[in-house]
């Protein structure tokens, strides 16, 4: 193992990474893989980190423990913690109920370290409605302080054993972590992109230094004058994956190895003691740029968030690029100096901790406050309908019918199901629960019974050749497949449904399927199977004796309009845009899939396709409200707690009845 000391050039190498973190998240596009510098700083801190930990494993165990802990709380907390409390009080004047109300779930995750299993859970990286969350770069620090939770522990391990014995145990960490986070991130790329388990062999290409490598080591290569090339190769290969890479990539897997290596290579190079070095690396403002790098990542964001919002999302200009960077400087160094460097001297460890802790506490009582008033919704004039997400989606059902190959009950609108002697059958995703309260009225003027099987699998696969990418694959296909036979035996069972409805979010349905034969399909393979799957589903109901119709969806906004159903006073300058969405925008989202419904109708006997935007839009836009009301919950979902004129104004925009009338079951 090798001794640790200060190497100016890795300060250098913090800004290597921190700088085009920034400049990607203040949306330049010549430096596209900009967010690759978070992987800069996963090498850096197993470095760092496993130096110390080295350095210290020959104290006792008690002591060695809580010297590390408490470098940590007094190295992370007091910044991080001052951060969160400052975005909660901006986001009070800032923030729309729903939004603060994510917030505060998100601070709560932040303050325990687990962001990046909540944002897992909640959103990808790259989505649009990220771009509204001003902790979501939290799940970075998520994922490094469960590395710090079990790496301390193993560091004592090693310690006591062969050079032998340590390589092997890190090599065999290293291949696991990466080969597991190779295949996740074709499986489930949220689930590698978030989580220890798929990142640790990036902080491992830094651990692994100085626990294989001693100054022998170093000072072999320094006489054979390799540290240059180390150094401008490893800075290369960082570039090079920063102005090739994109969002577009799939990410971790194999492309993050890329900058994580040549991030290793380059700490080789300058740890070669008096070897070669770059001398802009270690110049004084790269220095003092990795100095305050931990300040200028956690403000950056909230930063660009606020302002993102407070001018209504569009794209920022050169100037106000220039403005933020500045802003971004004044309050990171202020940040450094007040409270970073001050509360991180090892004679303030009782007063850091009390600071902490009472942080910590504000923290949580905040967010609690915030979750329990809805978002502190009081703030804005009274609007229950739009207060939040959840009040969008209030409606009640009349009747719930409970199946016996089902757990769960599922609503009935429309004459009564035992009873009644024409029925037809809704089966979907949750864009089959969002017609339910327009459906009750189709049903009472056509005098049926609908029963809506929601929140299920769009049923496109059959198990065998269409299967369904998901956060477990496998299971998700599996039990698709599970609901698939409750709902043809609930079909066989009942003579009176003549009508199976399919409906679902069709175009989400595109990057979840795949194939034996296509297991990462390109485009034109993806509708194919799509096309498939959607196809051998109508015909297996047909062979039931069902009628079929393929529901196509609502138009998406595609972007956050929350605005567009509050009057508020909030400091946002533009208001959203709350103009019709262009027709052009919405068939570059759905047009490919609602062709595929039509072409499913036209090949089989019995099928037929209803196009909702095709009725509801005209040649030139789709209208977001409806009775003078704003029509949409999210990105995908239209409200549900509308008023009776509004629901049957949008049955006739729908054209519902028409679509049941045209399959000759009306």
């Amino acid at each position: 193992m090798s001794d640790f000391r200060y190497i100016p050039e890795i300060d250098g190498l913090r800004a290597v990474a921190v700088v085009p973190v920034i400049l990607f998240h203040l949306g330049l596009s010549w430096i596209s893989g900009g967010f690759l510098g978070v992987d800069v700083f996963f090498v850096v801190s197993g470095y760092l980190i496993t130096s110390i930990l080295i350095k210290e494993s020959d104290k006792r165990v008690s002591e060695y423990f809580y010297d590390f802990y408490m470098r940590r709380m007094r190295r992370i907390f007091p910044a991080l913690f001052t951060m969160i409390l400052v975005t909660l009080l901006v986001s009070y004047f800032v923030l729309l109920p729903s939004e603060l109300l994510e917030l505060a779930r998100s601070a709560l995750s932040a303050v325990g370290f687990f962001s990046n299993i909540f944002f897992y859970f909640g959103t990808g990286y790259f989505d649009g409605p990220a771009e509204n969350m001003p902790l979501l770069h939290t799940w970075t620090l998520g994922v490094e302080e469960q590395f710090y939770i079990m790496w301390p522990v193993i560091i004592l391990f090693l310690a006591k054993k062969s050079l032998i014995q340590r390589s092997s145990l890190i090599a065999v960490l290293f291949l696991a972590s990466l080969y597991s986070s190779v295949y996740y991130t074709s499986e489930n790329a949220s689930l590698a992109f978030y989580n220890l388990p798929f990142r640790l062999y990036e902080f491992l290409l830094g651990a692994a230094l100085p626990i294989m490598f001693n100054d022998d080591f170093y000072a072999r290569l320094r006489a054979r004058f390799i540290p240059a090339i180390l150094q401008v190769f490893g800075l290369g290969l960082i570039g090079y994956s920063m102005v090739t890479f994109s969002s577009d990539d799939k990410f971790p897997g194999w492309l993050a190895l890329l900058p994580a290596l040549g991030t290793s290579l380059f700490i080789i190079g300058v740890r070669s003691s008096s070897g070669y070095r770059l001398n802009p690396m270690k110049s004084s403002l790269m220095v003092g740029i990795g100095k305050i790098s931990f300040s200028l990542y956690l403000w950056h964001w909230p930063i660009i968030v606020f302002y993102s919002i407070y001018i209504g999302g569009r794209k920022l200009t050169p100037v106000e690029i220039l403005v933020l960077i500045a802003i971004m400087a004044i309050v990171s160094v202020s940040s450094y100096f007040v409270i970073e460097k001050p509360l991180r001297r090892s004679q303030l460890t009782a007063l850091t901790a009390k600071y902490s802790l009472a942080s910590a506490l504000i923290i949580i009582g905040v967010c609690f406050l915030a979750i329990q008033s809805s978002g502190f919704r009081d703030r804005l004039p009274e609007n229950e309908k739009f207060s939040s997400p959840d009040e969008m989606w209030k409606w009640k059902c009349p009747n719930f019918y409970n199946f016996s190959n089902f757990r769960r009950k599922y609503c009935t609108v429309g004459d009564d199901w035992k009873t009644a002697e024409r029925k037809i059958l809704v089966w979907g995703d949750s864009h089959a629960e969002q017609l339910t309260p327009l459906l009750k009225l189709v049903a009472e003027r056509n005098e049926l019974s609908v029963l809506v099987i929601d929140r299920s699998c769009r049923p496109i696969t059959d198990g065998k050749n269409v299967l369904l990418k998901h956060r477990q694959a496998k299971k998700a296909t599996k039990g698709c497949m599970k609901m698939k036979r409750k709902v043809y035996d609930i079909i066989k069972q009942d003579k009176a449904i003549r009508l199976v409805m399919l409906v679902g979010a069709w175009r989400f349905s595109l990057p979840q399927v795949y194939s034996p034969d296509f297991e990462s399909p390109n485009r034109r393979q993806t509708l194919n199977i799509f096309q498939e799957g959607l196809s051998n589903t109508a015909k297996e109901l047909t062979s039931l004796g069902v009628d079929v119709l393929l529901m196509g969806d609502i138009p998406h906004p595609n972007k956050m309009r929350s605005e567009c159903g509050n009057k508020n006073n909030l400091l946002r300058k533009n208001k959203q845009d709350c103009s019709p969405l262009p027709r052009e925008f919405v068939d570059d989202l759905h047009a490919a899939t609602e062709k595929i419904l039509e072409e499913v109708a036209s090949m089989n006997s019995g099928v037929y396709s209803h196009n909702i935007i095709n009725e509801y839009c005209s040649d030139v836009s789709c209208p977001i409200h409806v009775n003078e009301s704003f029509m949409y919950k999210d990105t995908n979902h239209i409200r549900r707690n509308f008023s009776r004129s509004s629901q049957e104004i949008l049955v006739d925009q729908f054209g519902l009845n028409e679509a049941i009338d045209w399959t000759g079951y009306k």
